[in-house]
């Protein structure tokens, strides 16, 4: 014997009594978008560019940026960027493996990982 549901209801239905009560819809909380968690994102993003800035050359951040994929969403693969940059790929993951140290002893970037770890 299969346990019946319970039938569906509109979120457009009065909460009230009268015309100008709020829909049960109004009153539910909306979960697909954090204010909190955008601006922390937002700040994350800033102080990170910030960082890559103020720790690496051009060429780290041009490496490191096209990699993981900031800006575009597409990561790009080693030989990709050392096709780019006339070095080889090896070369290419020295210069990034280089850049991720710096900014991993950095205690700004450093201080962003032990929250991102411990959340």
């Amino acid at each position: 014997m299969a346990a019946e549901l319970p039938d569906a209801g509109s979120l457009n239905v009065r909460a009230g009594v009268d015309e100008h009560s709020s829909e049960l819809g109004d009153l539910l909380p909306d979960t697909r978008f954090s204010p909190e968690e955008h601006v922390v994102e937002g700040v994350l993003r800033e102080d990170i560019g910030l960082a890559l800035e103020r720790l690496l050359s051009e060429r780290e951040r041009e490496f490191v940026w096209a990699y993981f994929g900031f800006g575009s969403g597409q990561r790009a693969t080693l030989e990709a960027i050392g096709q780019q940059s006339g070095l080889s790929r090896e070369r290419v993951r020295q210069v990034i493996a280089g850049a991720l140290a710096k900014l991993r002893a950095d205690p700004v970037v450093a201080a962003y990982g032990s929250l991102l770890s411990d959340g």
